[in-house]
């Protein structure tokens, strides 16, 4: 099994002082399960010209003729893709290292997969638990707060909060100079 790391800032984060790493799972072959992933996710799909549709559109850019539009999807050569099984996304404090992602991506990594084996990739079971609980509501309403306060009346709390959300920002801006996509690394699961 192995996962790469994908380049998707989710914007919403850093406003609450932390930044969002992504990553796409896939299995190899040997691993356990790898027949129902193939059967699952090795899938056939259209190679679009650029341009797209030639076709008479509406203003939406919806086909006027259905039939003509199935006429040339069906007429386009396919490729054979294998798509990802899981992808998982993580929260972290925006001081996060690169270390700290790759760890816990590594245990994300081996309860993902046992869980896809058994058709749980929601992590349900007791004790599989990679995101922390983040308190997502509380957090994002109280960083809210320290940054519509005036900057005199905030408190040491708030002072905090508004410094993480700078440090997350600028966090952002570094991951985004790494191309995660390029990143592939194979994991030992056992």
């Amino acid at each position: 099994m192995y996962y790469k790391m994908i380049k998707h800032i989710d914007e919403k984060y850093p406003s609450m002082g932390m930044v969002e790493v992504r990553a796409s799972f896939f299995l190899e072959v040997g691993d356990e399960g790898y027949d129902k992933y193939m059967a699952e996710h090795f899938v056939t799909v259209p190679v679009f010209p650029v341009g797209g549709y030639p076709g008479k559109v509406d203003k939406e850019g919806t086909p006027l003729k259905i039939e003509d539009y199935n006429t040339w999807l069906n007429s386009l050569p396919t490729v054979q893709r294998l798509n990802p099984f899981c992808n998982h996304a993580i929260q972290f404090e925006g001081n996060v290292t690169s270390e700290e992602i790759l760890t816990a991506f590594d245990k994300a990594v081996e309860i993902t997969k046992q869980n896809y084996i058994v058709d749980d990739l929601h992590c349900k079971t007791v004790g599989q638990k990679v995101n922390a609980d983040i308190g997502y509501t509380k957090r994002k309403a109280f960083y809210k707060v320290a940054v519509d306060t005036l900057v005199a009346k905030r408190t040491p709390e708030m002072v905090v909060a508004v410094d993480k959300i700078v440090v997350a920002t600028d966090k952002v801006e570094e991951l985004k100079t790494v191309d995660f996509t390029t990143i592939s690394i194979t994991h030992e699961v056992k």
